[in-house]
């Protein structure tokens, strides 16, 4: 546990990240302690307001005191994603996902540039998440025939993430990682995989811009918003980002582009 000093630091941090520089006169090792109860509420947390807060909290943190005051911040990710607890998973993942958005657009040739080595660290595990993650939505959704609950928005929620770091990762390059031997084909096998499984039964699909034009175009603007807001609308969008952007990565190299797009597009 938290003495009351560090958690309403804590509290008071999560109202607002700017707060942060008015506490330079708290220890490191009180901020230690700051830094530790913030990344166990991200995993912890289920309410989504707070859980917004939390993580723009955390992201602050990840970009003023990562990795220099903050060096087992890695484990204790990796340490969260191992578990069998779904919340936890995805709040690790979240986490991790602001670490990978740290360094975004910073260029792989930069040595200070830890990018490599943490997709080395972690594309394995998130594949194997990835991979169980899938088969459990398949199973799950195909028990409720197709019907989506609270347990199914959470693993969708989870393979979003994974698909959102998958994109950062590869965003600026193809990582070297994915160029070792199978390694690929094992992550487009996954994607296709998704791609393949059939949406959520309750899942109105858009069906033409024309509709939204005729007199109840209220009621359909609305039934899009709630459309986009589909837990599993979300996750498709980001897999399909990740697909475009490698097939932009691939594009110069004519064969594999070919061979790629091929398999892709025919699944």
């Amino acid at each position: 546990g938290f003495d009351e000093y560090t958690i309403s630091m804590t509290a008071l941090i999560a109202c607002s990240p700017l707060l942060f520089h008015i506490t330079q006169c708290v220890s490191e090792s009180d901020k230690n302690a700051i830094r530790k109860c913030i990344f166990e509420q991200c995993l912890q947390q289920k309410d989504l307001s707070i859980r917004r807060q939390l993580f723009t909290t955390m992201t602050y943190l990840i970009q003023e005191d990562f990795p220099s005051k903050w060096p087992n911040l890695m484990s204790s990710i990796a340490e969260s994603i191992q578990t069998n607890n779904p919340y936890m998973i995805l709040g690790g993942l979240s986490v991790l996902l602001a670490v990978f958005k740290k360094y975004h657009y910073t260029s792989r040739q930069r040595s200070d540039n830890p990018m490599e080595k943490m997709i080395d660290d972690t594309f394995p595990t998130l594949c194997n998440i990835f991979n169980i993650t899938l088969d459990l939505y398949h199973k799950s959704l195909q028990q409720r025939n197709g019907q989506l609950n609270h347990e199914l928005h959470v693993v969708l929620s989870i393979l979003k993430v994974i698909y959102r770091i998958f994109f950062t990762a590869i965003f600026m390059q193809f990582p070297k990682h994915l160029q070792n031997g199978g390694l690929f084909e094992k992550w487009l096998n996954l994607f296709l995989r998704f791609f393949t499984i059939d949406p959520p039964s309750d899942l109105k699909l858009p069906k033409s811009n024309k509709e939204m034009l005729t007199v109840d175009s209220l009621y359909s603007i609305e039934q899009y918003s709630k459309y986009y807001d589909n837990p599993y609308v979300k996750a498709r969008k980001w897999a399909v980002r990740c697909i475009h952007r490698v097939l932009q990565l691939l594009s110069s190299y004519f064969c594999i582009f070919h061979s790629f797009s091929d398999h892709f597009f025919n699944c």
